[in-house]
């Protein structure tokens, strides 16, 4: 995924899906992403590579069990 071209493909798919409005964990949404930062996401990921956030685990409490984790 060196080229930006495949980058802002990729966008424009994920984009056109139904829940693209929808906030991430991070609580930004498809439509908080401008052309700048897009390139800015691309160009990180060119140089360092993918390095995702980590996730929010949630212990749900089970009966006599172990915790039931939710991870999101």
């Amino acid at each position: 995924m060196d080229n930006f071209y495949n980058t802002l493909t990729a966008f424009n798919i994920i984009a056109a899906n139904k829940g693209a409005g929808t906030p991430g964990v991070d609580n930004i949404t498809i439509d908080g992403i401008n052309l700048e930062r897009l390139e800015r996401y691309h160009q990180e990921y060119v140089n360092n590579g993918y390095n995702p956030k980590p996730v929010k685990i949630i212990l749900i409490p089970k009966d006599n069990k172990k915790p039931d984790p939710w991870v999101y």
